[in-house]
């Protein structure tokens, strides 16, 4: 389950990976087709998402985010959807139209010279005029109005991009700009050996152990090797299981 709120509309992706919004829509930030309100959470259709596809992964929002009047969907597959206000284009589809459903950004706009299909991005953020994602391969991408008229001077907004420049499309932010002389990587994502995971949960949910015998698992972290814990229901503290020594050694 993951929750975003906005200006003045909330989200909520659900377990079985639905959307829902509520609030005013007067941009089309809850993404329904109009720019009616909705006091209730409503459900965004699934086909919004590309859920009329073959694919398994086809319709399925892992995670969100809302800006003050746009929104955004990652879906399972790593493809980006955006909808709200566009007037900055802060929702990456290359014009200042607004979007009263949920559209696709391209993905090309993520891609590499080497790999014109485009990363998958598995995480975004929204701001007021502006957005920022990142893609699995540890990129940044920045999109909307580099700056702000407040008071009649011109104010930088969040692009980072060493300019007030609008960018219309999401534009590529160099990870050396955050490198302290290791050329960091953002958001790198790599997969850990079973060995070096390490997994605990708060039991107050039955995919994570309320009401069940749930166990985890032996795992060593480093130097450090971590005893077997049970987790009790309806507790958010693991508890040593009794038949095992609850000790750490080296």
């Amino acid at each position: 389950m993951f929750v975003a709120a906005g200006a003045h509309h909330s989200m909520l992706v659900a377990e079985d990976e639905a959307v829902f919004t509520w609030g005013n829509g007067a941009s089309g930030q809850l993404g329904h087709g109009d720019k009616l309100p909705r006091l209730t959470p409503t459900l965004v259709s699934r086909g919004a998402f590309g859920g009329e596809g073959r694919r398994r992964d086809a319709g399925q929002v892992l995670i969100g985010a809302c800006g003050a009047f746009h929104s955004f969907g990652i879906t399972r597959a790593g493809q980006l959807y955006s909808w709200g206000a566009g007037a900055d284009s802060q929702l990456g589809h290359g014009d200042r139209e607004c979007c009263v459903v949920p559209t696709l950004v391209d993905p090309r706009h993520f891609a590499r010279a080497s790999d014109k299909r485009g990363a998958c991005v598995c995480s975004v953020a929204a701001g007021y005029m502006h957005s920022v994602c990142v893609t699995l391969d540890g990129r940044m991408y920045i999109g909307g109005a580099g700056n702000a008229d407040e008071a009649g001077m011109t104010e930088p907004t969040g692009l980072g991009l060493g300019d007030v420049e609008t960018r219309r499309v999401p534009a590529s932010l160099s990870p050396a700009v955050f490198s302290c002389g290791g050329g960091n990587r953002i958001g790198r994502c790599r997969r850990l050996p079973p060995a070096s995971a390490l997994a605990f949960a708060l039991a107050t949910h039955a995919r994570l152990g309320a009401d069940s015998a749930a166990f985890l698992l032996v795992v060593q972290v480093g130097l450090l090797r971590l005893i077997v814990w049970r987790v009790r229901a309806r507790s958010a503290f693991p508890v040593p299981c009794p038949s095992l020594p609850s000790i750490l050694d080296d």
